[in-house]
Formats: C-alpha cells, sequence, structure tokens
C-alpha cells in the first residue's frame, strides 16, 4: 500500500471523537505529527483501531522501526496490499482487547511482541523488518521517482543515468540498476492480484 499525506496536525482534522482522542495519544507533546504533506510513504503494516485503520509508515524521524499513524493523516495512492503482509485477529480478553488486529509481516503476524522488540532495538527482529523493508520498498512504484526508460525487448529496462539495460520483473513497482545502483519506477509494474 502506498498513502500520501494530507494532513499533520490535529486541530485541522475532522473525525469521531474517540479516533480524535486516539490521534491526540498518539501525538503526545510534538506540536504536529512528523509528515509531510504531499509526500509519499510506503505502508509497512494495518492496525485496525477505532473506526479507521492505522498504518506502520516510516515517517521523517524514521531510525529503524515505522510508526504508527491514523489513516485519517492520509490518501491512499494504491491500497493494493502487500504480497508479504499476513493477517492477525488480535487478542480479546474478558476486558476487552489486548493487541489489535493487524495485516503486517509474516514473523509480526506470528508474535504479538514482535513490535515491543522491533522498538526496543532487539537485533533479531531489526533484522527480520530491515530484510522485509527492503523488498517492500521495491513492490510499489513512487511517484517522486523517474521512471526507467523501456529497453528494446519485453520485461527489459533502461537506466536513465547510465544507460545500462536489465531484465525487470513486473510485480515490483521500483528497480535497481545494477550497474550504478539508481532506483527508477518500472514502467512494467503490473499490480500484482491474487
Amino acid at each position: 500500500m502506498l498513502a500520501k499525506c494530507v494532513e499533520n496536525k490535529l486541530s485541522n482534522l475532522n473525525a469521531v471523537p474517540a479516533d480524535l482522542e486516539l490521534l491526540n495519544y498518539s501525538l503526545g507533546s510534538w506540536k504536529h505529527f512528523p509528515l509531510t504533506i504531499g509526500k509519499e510513504y510506503l505502508v509497512y503494516g494495518v492496525s485496525f483501531r477505532g473506526s479507521k485503520p492505522w498504518y506502520y509508515v516510516c515517517d521523517d524521524n524514521f531510525t529503524y522501526y515505522p510508526a504508527l499513524w491514523s489513516s485519517l493523516l492520509f490518501k491512499l495512492v494504491d491500497g493494493t496490499p502487500s504480497r508479504f503482509w499476513r493477517f492477525n485477529p488480535g487478542i480479546c480478553s474478558n476486558d476487552g482487547l489486548i493487541v489489535y488486529p493487524r495485516l503486517v509481516l509474516p514473523n509480526w503476524a506470528k508474535s504479538d511482541d514482535y513490535y515491543d522488540r522491533l522498538t526496543d532495538g532487539d537485533e533479531n527482529t531489526v533484522a527480520d523488518f530491515r530484510r522485509f523493508k527492503q523488498l517492500m520498498d521495491f513492490e510499489f512504484p513512487l511517484s517522486s521517482v523517474e521512471e526507467s526508460h523501456l529497453a528494446l525487448e519485453e520485461n527489459w529496462l533502461q537506466c536513465p543515468i547510465c544507460l545500462n539495460a536489465w531484465e525487470a520483473s513486473i510485480t515490483d513497482g521500483m528497480s535497481v540498476c545494477p550497474r550504478c545502483k539508481s532506483i527508477s519506477r518500472n514502467p512494467i509494474y503490473k499490480l500484482h492480484l491474487y
């Protein structure tokens, strides 16, 4: 999934009180959310809270784990779920929901404490997230990146920088030149439907 930030201030949002309360809690002491209006963010997971889904994105303060922000702050550019996501229905107890339902990476879906270990800097969990982040970073085409040129044969791209050509996959929205390592949008990308 790919989402564009459309708002980064709580005071500018119009939503149901419960959603605004959740957003206010997540904002903490910041004056605005660490998101740039108009910038596209890749969604690394979705959590279902309140009346709206929440997105795990690598915001403007990204270090090594994605932050969780309400979908009220975004407009979907591409709502296709990642091919790497798995569903976890969450955990309920007599007192209510303990772990929210979510669409996330495979090991994250299997482990209810994955995000806690990730934010705590657990070496294995951080390595797992980085591995999938690298794969997902090429899954959807970012409009802010220049498009590769099509080469003479089907499924072949040409680098707009060094003019090297390589065979590309139709399932990745982004591509990297094997010679100069420049990243470009993949013009042969096809929406992957399951």
